[in-house]
């Protein structure tokens, strides 16, 4: 993996505590949560997630509000170029360390870069347009990088005794630092020869490779150090602490064919509680592997799922046994998963007013799953269905970001 240092764009201390003014990535911002962070002003999601009302072309208005802000003072470039130490004190006293950094874009073909699950493409044009209109990447994405050992502890160093930046308070409570430029050279050479993966922001490195495509630039060693072939990212150590990996839970808005599915299950336990947060946090304290099931009109069921003829990498994700065996026993394609069809819920509880509303006939619940199991499946080079996995906590926005000019 190659990555470059860069001149970070960053709110000026002037606008008071810049950490207040960070925003969740944008595909975790819903109406009600843009409405209330727009109303605070200075908001980094104005940028990335601007009210369609207040323009024809939201990524017009954002390269204009980008420009009035530089002009005004608000955000102002970093003298030097560097790269970022970012660092996640979480609140249950975990501590996970990454670097920010430009990373260079790969071929798929070249395995250097891997996506770990497929991407939503009408999300890809909508990000695309983004990135074209303001000629700024935005978001970092979070990249593991399988670095065997030595890069963890060099960002430990690197932060040891020192005053953050800018620091921002999720509403979880974990405290997301970012740390002033240091030098490249010596992280470059650590992850040199690291296999990585894209754990979260697989739509955004798409959206990179895209743009460098329209623009004519090659990608990989031939496009080295050219700012539209690189993707601004945080890079993680695979074997990184305090790493999370949550499910996104999925719902159909028919049932028909599942009774033709039971027969992947071992064994069937209804449950008789209530909730959806109550039926996952059941789904995950059951035997592996396990699946909720939630039908309108029958109780809930927990599956605990047989044998499978897929290789055993994949056939320990949940996901994929759910895309790969059970959705064809209901008749749908591989399209379902990316047509809408196939709805995807990261919050339980959500999922479950949508099936008591009678909007969904199906609900599936899926556990967690272990960075183990997700290592196993990457060194495989298995590639996950959409929104198989959520890892927190969550990078933010806004602490730097990089204007590609």
């Amino acid at each position: 993996m190659r990555i470059f240092p860069f001149i970070g764009t960053r709110y000026a201390a002037t606008t008071g505590d810049p950490g207040r003014l960070a925003a969740p990535p944008y595909d975790q911002i819903d109406d009600e949560t843009r409405a209330r962070l727009h109303a605070e002003g200075l908001q980094f999601c104005q940028l990335t997630v601007p009210d369609p009302a207040g323009a024809p072309d939201p990524a017009h208005h954002s390269a204009e509000l980008h420009r009035r802000w530089r002009r005004d003072g608000i955000i102002e470039r970093d003298r030097q170029a560097g790269v970022y130490p970012y660092e996640i004190l979480t609140a249950e006293g975990g501590r996970r360390l990454g670097l920010c950094a430009l990373v260079g874009l790969e071929t798929p073909e070249s395995g250097i870069v891997a996506p770990h699950e497929q991407t939503v493409t009408r999300f890809v044009e909508d990000r695309l347009h983004m990135l074209r209109t303001t000629r700024c990447d935005l978001e970092p994405i979070l990249i593991l990088a399988d670095d065997r050992g030595g890069f963890d502890q060099a960002l430990i160093d690197a932060v040891e005794d020192r005053q953050p930046l800018v620091e921002h308070r999720d509403p979880y409570g974990h405290r997301h630092r970012l740390y002033a430029a240091g030098e490249a050279a010596g992280y470059a050479a650590l992850l040199a020869h690291a296999p990585a993966v894209i754990a979260d922001g697989n739509t955004r490195w798409q959206v990179a490779r895209s743009r460098a495509a329209e623009l004519g630039i090659a990608i990989g060693e031939a496009g080295a150090e050219i700012p539209q072939a690189t993707k601004l990212a945080v890079v993680t150590s695979l074997q990184s602490p305090a790493m999370v990996i949550d499910p996104i839970h999925r719902g159909l808005a028919s049932a028909t064919g599942l009774d033709r599915a039971a027969g992947l299950a071992r064994s069937r336990q209804g449950w008789a509680g209530e909730g959806g947060a109550a039926f996952a946090a059941a789904v995950a304290a059951a035997p592996e592997p396990a699946l909720g099931v939630a039908v309108a009109g029958r109780p809930a069921e927990i599956w605990r799922l047989g044998d499978s003829a897929l290789a055993p990498e994949r056939a320990a994700l949940v996901a994929c046994r759910l895309h790969d065996e059970l959705m064809p026993r209901l008749g749908l394609s591989p399209a379902a998963a990316t047509d809408g069809t196939v709805v995807y819920r990261s919050d339980p509880d959500r999922l479950w007013r949508e099936q008591a509303s009678g909007s969904l006939a199906a609900c599936f619940y899926l556990p967690p799953m272990s960075p183990r199991t997700f290592g196993d499946a990457m060194a495989a080079g298995e590639l996950m269905p959409p929104k198989s996995t959520r890892f927190l906590p969550k990078l933010v926005s806004g602490l730097v970001w990089f204007e590609q000019g």
